[in-house]
């Protein structure tokens, strides 16, 4: 199993034409799953980054705004691949 990869789908025409079943043109996975099926993934993440943001906001008023940022982008891309990896989806075309 792979971190990130990129794919090559199927040609333009899909099933209709040459019989692919699948993503047509080239395609990204993280963790083997298409990142357009990823959304509830990324939306979960990013909420959960502004609270982190608010919480060092309230908690912590002497650290630079420059530093509440940068933790909470890393915090986002945390917590979206961990919950990737952790509740992947299965697709079947």
């Amino acid at each position: 199993m792979s971190f990130i990869e990129l794919h090559e789908g199927c040609p333009p025409g899909g099933k209709a034409v040459t019989g692919c079943w699948g993503p047509i043109g080239k395609y990204v996975t993280v963790f083997n799953t298409e990142l357009r099926f990823l959304m509830p993934h990324l939306l979960v993440s990013f909420m959960l980054s502004i609270v982190v943001f608010f919480i060092l906001n309230n908690v912590n008023r002497k650290m630079g705004l420059t530093f509440k940022i940068i933790i909470s982008v890393i915090s986002f891309v945390l917590i979206f691949f961990l919950l990737v990896y952790f509740s992947p989806f299965i697709v079947d075309y």
